[in-house]
């Protein structure tokens, strides 16, 4: 029995030499060449950025000869031109990054090896004029491949086939005009984020979006587009960003097709006019809402009626000059964060806001508001957390007088920017902080508020009157 103990004893000593002796382990550096390797707990993290093409080369063999699995490798900055069918021949990597590498072509051979491995891919900010369909069609295994910043005008058909697994696709800031209907023919149904901004597109490519039944995210931001069309989108899409756009007029049921809609961003467009239907499909779905920067005169309530989900409705930098009493009142159960800075807005009808029971951001700087009277803000002051009244031209007056008392005491930490919320009139207090006003009134009882220093003295001197007597 002991001589039995004794040997397995032994096996399992040798097995633990060969375990502690295989570690992951980094090639020697090679003299002037700036490539690193880190050996970390999952694989090695090799970094050559900025090298010859083939001392990169020589490097990287030497890495493959080591066997070990590299978690990270990545090639920015260098001057690649084409990319060899060899450079990462017996590699092991998970994630690569050639990112800025002056790169036009790939090798259709380049990946051949890492078919079943490779699971993200960064050729960001290169020259590549066309997807590289035939280098990246057996990456069986690729998430997210990120091709921004490249030189790209046309998606042709099955432009991404045999990437079964991916899930993040960036076509960010290239100058993609047209895509074919089948340009995502062949993607496995993985496909939930994409990224289309910053090109030239002057349609909505629905037909090319009708292949990608589970798309969740979809970004068109930053391209020519004038009309909102939705019609063969993705059911489930719940993201759709179309700020920085040319839309002028918001039509009737311009999202009908894709009714889980939480989020839509019409930032930064030309807008003057939104249909009283044009959400009518999305009104139970929505929660977020950007229609900042455009040229609406008035919140456009009759179309945000019923969207009793909404969290955050952002229409700074428009037109808009009134709020009315029932501005949000149709919608106003769950809005917790309210954008109006940036308007022209000088009447806000004192129950305007008091049907807002969770408001907890409101930013109403920037505006031409003239008095902050009690009325309109007591309903809305239990939740608030952030409140912004910066930058109006404030009369400084009795009225003025509770919010005063607010921002010094319990609303000391929720009013934004107290420094530069300044009076306006009277004359001599124009361009004065109005924590620093002196009005008798200020005080909410009649006695004169007086500067810190001020009440120092006054203190001081009924001490001595006090002691004197």
């Amino acid at each position: 029995m002991l001589r039995w103990l004794n040997s397995h004893v032994l096996v399992w000593l040798l097995v633990a030499d060969v375990i502690s002796a295989h570690q992951f382990g980094c090639p020697q550096r090679i003299p002037g060449l700036t490539c690193q390797c880190h050996e970390r707990s999952r694989g090695l993290d090799v970094l050559c950025e900025k090298s010859p093409i083939e001392r990169v080369r020589s490097f990287l063999l030497r890495v493959a000869e080591q066997q070990d699995g590299v978690v990270y490798l990545k090639l920015n900055g260098n001057y690649l031109g084409s990319f060899p069918e060899d450079l990462l021949y017996g590699l092991d990597i998970k994630h690569l990054m050639v990112h800025e590498a002056n790169m036009s072509s790939i090798h259709r051979d380049a990946f051949q090896d890492l078919g079943d491995k490779l699971e993200s891919l960064d050729l960001s900010k290169n020259h590549l004029t066309e997807v590289p369909t035939e280098s990246l069609e057996n990456l069986k295994k690729l998430v997210s491949l990120n091709l921004s910043l490249n030189q790209i005008t046309i998606i042709r058909p099955e432009a991404f086939r045999g990437m079964r697994a991916l899930i993040r696709l960036s076509l960010y800031g290239n100058r993609i005009h047209s895509m074919d209907p089948q340009a995502f023919k062949g993607v496995g149904i993985n496909l939930t984020r994409l990224n289309l901004g910053g090109n030239n597109l002057s349609k909505v490519p629905v037909e090319a979006f009708a292949l990608i039944e589970y798309l969740h995210s979809l970004e068109l931001h930053e391209n020519n587009i004038s009309v909102i069309e939705t019609q063969t989108m993705p059911e489930a899409l719940d993201k759709l960003n179309l700020a920085d756009n040319q839309i002028r007029v918001v039509g009737p049921g311009s999202f009908r097709k894709i009714s889980s809609l939480h989020l839509l961003d019409l930032s930064r467009n030309e807008i003057t006019e939104i249909h009283p239907d044009a959400f009518r499909n999305v009104s139970e779905s929505m929660q977020w809402i950007k229609l900042g920067h455009n040229h609406l005169t008035e919140i456009p309530t009759v179309a945000l009626r019923n969207m009793t989900g909404l969290r955050e409705l952002d229409v700074r930098g428009n037109n808009i000059t009134r709020v009315e009493k029932d501005a949000f009142a149709t919608y106003n159960v769950n809005i917790r964060f309210l954008y109006l800075m940036k308007n022209q807005i000088e009447f806000l009808h004192p129950e305007a806001l008091a049907s807002l029971p969770r408001l907890e951001w409101l930013y109403m700087n920037q505006n031409r508001l003239r008095r902050l009277s009690r009325e309109i803000f007591e309903p809305i002051v239990d939740t608030l957390i952030i409140i912004d009244v910066h930058g109006n031209p404030l009369d400084c007056d009795c009225d003025l007088s509770w919010f005063y008392k607010y921002a010094t005491t319990i609303g000391k930490i929720v009013v934004s920017l107290p420094l530069e919320t300044k009076c306006e009139t009277p004359q001599h207090l124009k361009g004065t902080p109005f924590k620093r006003i002196d009005l008798p009134c200020l005080n909410g009882d009649g006695a004169r508020v007086v500067p810190r220093e001020g009440n120092i003295l006054v203190t001081l001197l009924v001490i001595a009157l006090w002691s004197r007597w």
